[in-house]
């Protein structure tokens, strides 16, 4: 019991100390977790095993319309020894094919019971009692350890998730504060806030980008929506694919999105989406992740950037102060307002700009001011 609940500090230890209980009590122990649809994880068993008790749990008749595997993981009560005479509320009727090989759990005296349902993860803890005695005699034997053992293991489960789950909060936070001069949200896959920074607020008040219904953040552009959908899709994948078996995560880096849109005033601002994910372990449910999303609104430009365009850029000074209006502004038909020219005259300026600078675009161009910008 000791080394059971000394495993909530040291998860990875779990595989040595299921062994060592193996050995020391003959007992053939299957500890599944699976996902709200079923799905096994991998974590503290290998697929193989874990399909082997499914299929045969699966191929147990408890009622009309309904298989033992599927009672364990909607009804079953938490910590109730289920054994193969009292599994579900009928007599079991054995539908399994006579040419498939019959699971220990059709051999062997045993229970299976639930551990844990919540966090999107169902835990099942199947001991089996490898011994020639009467079934039955058996079972009453060890009911009292199984029991000792199923609550110490599912209070150590327990503490593991809450750590994990502190530990993607911790996280995610603090992806979070380090963007908090910023509009930044930190929202879950159903794009429900979790937390934002206190520029969100303007952010919101404006329209034009985002909205809030309740909780839940609203994207009000069409390619922001699709950023959020991308990077929403990703997530979904890496769940899904975690559920394969044989299934070995590569390392592959969090996905991101980056828009540079319009604001309602012409302003230029930066969508940034991209997923928060954990790096201990494979994701296994869509709760393991959330989403950042950062609107960086345009810098403004220090005067002294005409000085570094006509001395670095050789520019006139009537084209430095097109390409700085330009950049501040956003728009070039307020830059004609400002300057006072005409739209030929601006694009005859703005030709030798792009001529003398390199860029090829008005967003190339900003990005070069604010460069300069950055070094004053």
């Amino acid at each position: 019991m000791e080394k059971v609940h000394a495993c909530a500090s040291d998860p990875d230890s779990w595989h040595h100390t299921l062994d060592q209980i193996e050995k020391s009590c003959r007992w053939r122990i299957y500890l599944l977790e699976l996902n709200t649809d079923g799905r096994h994880t991998g974590r503290y068993c290998t697929h193989d095993d874990a399909s082997s008790l499914i299929d045969y749990l699966s191929s147990l008749s408890t009622r009309a319309g309904e298989n033992s595997f599927q009672f364990l993981l909607r009804e079953a009560r938490a910590l109730f020894p289920y054994s193969r005479e009292n599994l579900g509320r009928g007599k079991i009727m054995s539908f399994y094919g006579t040419g498939t090989k019959i699971h220990e759990f059709g051999i062997y005296p045993g229970y299976i019971t639930l551990l844990n349902r919540n966090s999107g993860r169902i835990i099942l803890l199947c001991c089996l009692f490898i011994s020639e005695k009467d079934d039955s005699a058996v079972c009453r034997e060890m009911l009292p350890r199984f029991e000792r053992l199923s609550k110490a293991m599912s209070v150590t489960l327990d503490l593991i998730y809450r750590f994990e789950f502190e530990g993607m909060r911790h996280m995610a936070l603090h992806a979070l504060v380090q963007n908090r001069s910023q509009s930044s949200f930190l929202i879950d896959t159903d794009y429900l806030i979790k937390v934002s920074t206190p520029a969100c607020q303007k952010l919101l008040s404006d329209g034009d980008v985002f909205a809030k219904e309740e909780d839940r953040l609203i994207p009000l552009r069409r390619d922001v929506e699709s950023a959020l959908h991308f990077v929403c899709s990703d997530i979904h994948g890496r769940v899904n694919a975690a559920g394969l078996p044989d299934f070995d995560s590569p390392n592959v880096p969090p996905v991101e999105q980056s828009l540079l849109l319009s604001r309602a005033d012409d302003r230029l601002a930066r969508v940034l989406v991209r997923s928060v994910l954990p790096e201990a372990r494979h994701i296994q449910d869509r709760s393991d992740a959330f989403i950042l999303v950062e609107v960086r609104d345009q810098l403004e430009l220090s005067d002294e950037v005409n000085g570094l365009l006509r001395s670095c850029f050789d520019l006139s000074e009537k084209e430095a102060q097109l390409a700085y209006f330009l950049t501040t502004t956003g728009s070039l038909t307020d830059t004609l307002a400002v300057l006072g020219i005409t739209r030929n005259t601006a694009k005859t300026h703005l030709r030798r700009i792009y001529e003398k600078t390199a860029t090829q675009s008005q967003l190339e161009l900003s990005k070069l001011l604010h460069g300069l910008s950055g070094l004053l």
